[in-house]
């Protein structure tokens, strides 16, 4: 017993709690890319942090948390002509979070849980989900097994997913991303063997997992525009994009953001389907569903592309940073 409570102190170390630390029914887990961090990447200017302020009282029966954890852009790029070992450094991101994940939720395998993720951070989860499924995984992705089973949806904002055969679209963000540094990907680098393997993890689960992709929309001329929806290549994903820069995607200021009201619809909308399904995590099943009990009306689409909401004017985070209603402007299969 002694060994298990301090493996699971030990866990709960690895993680920022949005919501009071319990068991809960279903986990969501934020995960942030370089650049980024645990609370920043989620906190607006104004102070609002959306998992907190904004989920938390909507989903009393979820346990809500960040990954701490600090990804580097070499993880990802091959820098200065370095030997290319991006796949092995995205393989170690995704097991430590495998391995604290599974430590956290011990017994309750099986638990349903979600992943948000900004930027590459997206990248680290679709790995896990990919590896998870296959034969012969890295022995760090030993804990992946589970977590891919269980994973009921992931949201992805910012996230490139781009082919091999599109190396200058590469080349543009990895110019945004990676200021004063040389950098590239190569045909067999991590960022696109995770793609290969998540696209095909995707064919072979379409029922199983809903995926929503949500890209930046605005001046590619401009620093902080940086991953628009040609450099999101995922079939069958629900993709849409939003009025947004690279860093404020990913921060709301009110209840009334547009991009938050999507991915609020979004969970609503796997909450619903688990449970109409016959998993029964405990007594509480019922704390799937949004506690502001607002019966899901059909893809959030519909309301995301109602008159656009005011907002109060603010100052702004960055060059690029867009205040305003955010509007949606396109959206692939739902």
């Amino acid at each position: 017993m002694a060994t298990r409570s301090a493996t699971n102190s030990s866990s709960q170390s690895r993680f920022r709690f949005w919501t009071n630390l319990g068991t809960g029914d279903i986990d969501i887990i934020l995960v942030h890319g370089p650049g980024g961090g645990p609370e920043a990447t989620w906190t607006h200017h104004n102070g609002s942090a959306w998992p907190r302020d904004m989920l938390g009282s909507r989903f009393k029966g979820a346990r809500i948390m960040s990954f701490l954890y600090q990804p580097k852009f070499e993880d990802f790029f091959v820098i200065d002509d370095a030997k290319d070992l991006t796949m092995e450094r995205i393989d170690k991101l995704s097991g430590e979070l495998c391995r604290a994940l599974s430590d956290l939720r011990g017994s309750e395998t099986g638990k349903p849980l979600l992943f948000i993720a900004h930027c590459l951070g997206g990248l680290v989860c679709a790995n896990i989900l990919a590896k998870g499924t296959v034969q012969g995984c890295p022995s760090q992705l030993a804990f992946s097994k589970d977590i891919a089973r269980s994973c009921a949806g992931i949201i992805f904002l910012a996230t490139p997913f781009i082919g091999e055969k599109d190396p200058e679209g590469w080349e543009t963000i990895i110019k945004k991303l990676c200021i004063n540094v040389r950098a590239e990907v190569h045909p067999g680098s991590g960022p696109i063997l995770v793609q290969q393997h998540f696209q095909t993890f995707l064919q072979s689960n379409l029922s199983h997992l809903k995926v929503d992709i949500i890209s930046e929309d605005g001046d590619e001329d401009l620093p902080n525009i940086i991953v628009t929806d040609e450099y999101t290549q995922i079939e069958t994903a629900s993709l849409v994009s939003f009025e947004a820069d690279h860093l404020s995607i990913s921060k709301f200021a009110d209840e009334g953001d547009s991009i938050f009201k999507y991915i609020l619809g979004s969970l609503r909308k796997i909450m619903h389907e688990l449970n109409q399904t016959n998993y029964s995590p405990g007594p509480s099943k019922s704390n799937y569903l949004d506690s502001s009990k607002v019966t899901y009306r059909g893809p959030i689409i519909a309301m995301a592309e109602h008159k656009p909401i005011s907002y109060p004017q603010a100052l702004g985070m960055g060059p690029v940073r867009i205040v305003g209603a955010r509007d949606v402007k396109k959206s692939g299969t739902e």
